[in-house]
């Protein structure tokens, strides 16, 4: 899991910076993705330290569920926007519909290794 913690943080770091770029760096908000990739990076670094490893990964969970409420309605937004609706932030609802689903596959990822884990510990 530390691994793919690093993997999410570097990919919505890229998406940030990236849609910053792409905007003219019209916004400072188009960052947003990048500050909550940097959190996940955090977290996985942390996550190689077997001492610190389940609560930052529960750290990462509570980041992604976060994340995901928070975008939702961008990822909303990025749906219209495949069905040919004309949006007034387009960049944006892309991003944050990315952002949310990167962080949902996340989240799926991290409870299905939670449930395995309480399972060994069981065994």
């Amino acid at each position: 899991m530390a691994q793919l913690t690093t993997i999410i943080g570097l990919l919505l770091t890229i998406l940030g910076v990236g849609g910053y770029v792409v905007s003219g760096m019209a916004s400072a908000t188009a960052l947003i993705p990048a500050a909550i990739g940097l959190l996940f990076l955090l977290a996985g670094l942390m996550a190689r330290n077997d001492n610190r490893r389940k609560l930052a990964m529960h750290l990462a969970a509570f980041l992604a569920l976060v994340s995901i409420i928070a975008t939702a309605r961008g990822f909303l937004g990025m749906l219209q926007l495949i069905g040919g609706a004309a949006l007034e932030r387009p960049m944006a609802n892309v991003s944050m519909g990315i952002t949310f689903v990167l962080c949902l596959l996340f989240m799926i990822a991290a409870i299905r290794s939670f449930v395995q884990a309480r399972r060994q510990r069981a065994e």
